[in-house]
């Protein structure tokens, strides 16, 4: 009930937003509110998450402000992929309606309308967030402006973290942060209390409900933080704000306990090292690589008792059993090394229930006993759209690191950086997808358009800025 109500005034406030002021006001309300996207509002058996609904409002204010148009549509980029995007939706809705769920699908929810709608609603409203957040930027300084809102959400999590955890404060549920505990291999939820611990196996899932798409959220910090401490231009206020999202980034990460976390931040890390020309930032990413060890080695004894470091303890382990070092260039041994062994086995299913045109836009809890779609974002695609969406969104994918990488080259030294900490950031993800899916929940999918929406306006501005440049050399006859 309460969710219902906080969400109606909100959608009331966005509405009038994007009716009165500039749409990028309301834009920056929804994306503070992104993690909490996991929060539904029930009509019925219809279950839609509070932050889809927000953007459906800002889309229906935004619509008559602008008499049905779009400001600029030529600055959406890759139209006509994300159309035949929205065509294999529809596709495998209908498929959905005439066959009915097919008999090896397991869904976590008893009831299907539940499943259907909260996916459908986040899915096309992601879509509704790109258009606009795409149509409505202009400038680098709007893309900054979105990252340090949604680094705010981090600060507003570690000020309800100490209420709660430190204080002891109750409060309502609508903003109290997660636990999970790990009981019969389901992430069962719990809310927060004083009890927890780095050394307990109860982790941390903030508002996103699920570790590993938490990690990812945190990880999407980490590179924001990055990005803030790199590109402001020597404001020590942003500077700082960028540094404390870091800092607080690896201290979330300790009681979330994801061992994907630490090697996705240690690749970013060592690739900036390798690939940024920036002998000042490549000199502070040396010293925070030192700092780490040298804090790491004097609180090992504390370190090692931490169900952190027993949870990535694991993958060595996992290690010592082939029998020989060289057996991770094997796909079989890689997937265990993963512990996703059923990536191999459960592929001919996968292909067989997916087909052409899918099986139907629902989260798939499990195939014939298998968990793997739930926990594998390309699996997922399949089942969902079939042969002819998961060609779709991979060509996406492709267009979107060929055009990072062109963007790269061609842009000036003051964006340089954020480019390709934009495409660290995207392809990291996209490879971490193998072992969990973000399109499971509201805030996993709602996160992937804002992170593909502020890679199309770095390269729109990137574009625009060259364009700017050869015009004015032209004037100037040089």
């Amino acid at each position: 009930m309460l969710t219902n109500i906080v969400s109606l005034f909100l959608c009331i406030i966005i509405f009038s937003v994007s009716l009165i002021f500039r749409p990028i006001y309301a834009i920056l309300v929804i994306t503070f509110f992104l993690p909490m996207a996991n929060r539904l509002v029930a009509f019925g058996d219809v279950r839609i998450s509070f932050v889809a609904l927000l953007i459906f409002s800002l889309f229906l204010g935004y619509t008559i402000k602008k008499r049905f148009t779009f400001s600029d549509p030529r600055r959406v980029r890759y139209k006509t992929l994300l159309l035949l995007v929205v065509t294999a939706i529809f596709i495998s809705f209908g498929i959905l309606v005439i066959r009915g769920l097919p008999y090896n699908i397991e869904l976590l929810e008893a009831n299907i309308t539940q499943n259907v709608t909260n996916y459908l609603s986040a899915f096309i409203a992601g879509l509704i967030y790109y258009l606009i957040i795409v149509t409505e930027t202009y400038c680098f300084e709007h893309i900054h402006l979105y990252v340090r809102i949604f680094v705010l959400t981090l600060f507003f999590l570690s000020v309800i973290y100490f209420l709660t955890n430190i204080i002891g404060i109750t409060l309502p549920v609508f903003i109290s942060p997660i636990n999970i505990e790990n009981i019969g291999g389901m992430q069962i939820a719990t809310t927060i209390s004083k009890e927890i611990s780095v050394f307990d196996e109860v982790q941390f899932a903030g508002y996103i409900g699920y570790i590993e798409n938490f990690a990812e959220y945190l990880f999407v910090l980490f590179v924001f933080g990055f990005v803030l401490i790199t590109s402001s231009n020597r404001k020590k206020f942003y500077i700082s704000m960028g540094v404390t999202c870091c800092i607080l980034v690896l201290m979330f990460a300790v009681p979330t306990a994801i061992k994907a976390f630490p090697i996705m931040v240690a690749l970013f890390i060592l690739s900036q090292i390798i690939l940024i020309k920036n002998n000042s930032v490549r000199i502070g990413l040396f010293l925070f690589l030192i700092i780490m060890g040298l804090v790491s080695f004097y609180m090992w004894d504390y370190l090692i008792e931490t169900f952190f470091l027993k949870r990535l303890s694991i993958i060595l382990v996992r290690y010592a059993l082939l029998e020989s070092p060289f057996d991770v260039l094997n796909l079989n041994d890689i997937v265990f090394l993963i512990g996703r062994e059923d990536l191999i086995t459960i592929l001919s299913n996968i292909i067989g229930t997916g087909g052409i045109f899918g099986m139907g836009p629902v989260v798939v809890g499990f195939i014939s006993g298998s968990s793997i779609p739930f926990h594998n974002f390309y699996y997922a695609l399949y089942l969902n759209f079939g042969l002819f969406g998961f060609f779709i969104f991979i060509t996406l994918f492709v267009r979107i690191i060929i055009d990072l990488i062109k963007t790269y080259i061609k842009a000036n030294s003051s964006l340089k950086m954020t480019v390709l900490s934009f495409l660290l950031l995207f392809v990291l993800l996209l490879i971490e997808q193998i072992k969990v899916s973000m399109f499971r929940i509201p805030s996993g999918i709602l996160m992937f358009w804002f992170v593909f929406a502020m890679i199309v306006c770095l390269v729109n501005i990137v574009i625009m800025e060259k364009n700017a440049d050869k015009k004015i050399k032209g004037d100037l006859g040089v």
